[in-house]
């Protein structure tokens, strides 16, 4: 039997169209109740495109070396490496794929690649640990900002704001 205002199914969607600062502590809030629930992020000023079906233009995320839309891409460890060689600035956030925190983070970095004039990629070491070691990387989620093909900083601080991440992109600010 349905309660009023809850969803007979536990699984609900969380649809959020507010600033970015509330949506951090809606993802953040679900996140520690340990509800499972799917949390669609509409900014303010996308909720019209989304009901056209049409993505917002904003600045370019590469794969190893390929522009496409806005969107943060999945790369290998030696995916990165390439771009790294090949791009100016890159903000490579590694994570895992059972990581709770890094679930809530996507839909934030997601946000931050529409805003960021460098390369936004979302990097899985999966067995591929030397990555780890090299970045000095203990957790995840984890940031690094890299600039003229060096690792110029490191941020590791769990669940990080769309505001605060792209002070980080682009100047390396913590």
């Amino acid at each position: 039997m349905e309660q009023a205002g809850r969803p007979a199914d536990p699984s609900s969607l969380i649809i959020v169209i507010h600033p970015r600062t509330i949506v951090i502590h809606v993802i953040q809030l679900v996140a520690h109740v340990g509800i499972h629930v799917a949390v669609l992020v509409v900014p303010v000023a996308d909720h019209h495109a989304i009901h056209a079906r049409d993505e917002p233009k904003g600045p370019r995320c590469v794969q190893a070396g390929m522009t496409t839309d806005a969107k943060p891409r999945r790369v290998t460890v030696d995916e990165l490496d390439e771009l790294v060689e090949a791009e100016e600035n890159v903000l490579a956030e590694f994570y895992s794929r059972s990581c709770p925190a890094c679930d809530a983070q996507e839909p934030i970095l997601g946000g931050v690649a529409r805003e960021y004039e460098g390369v936004v990629a979302m990097v899985d070491p999966g067995e591929d640990f030397s990555a780890l070691d090299e970045y000095g990387i203990r957790s995840t989620p984890s940031f690094v900002r890299f600039q003229d093909g060096e690792a110029a900083g490191t941020l590791a601080d769990g669940v990080v704001g769309a505001d605060r991440l792209l002070a980080f992109a682009r100047t390396g600010a913590n």
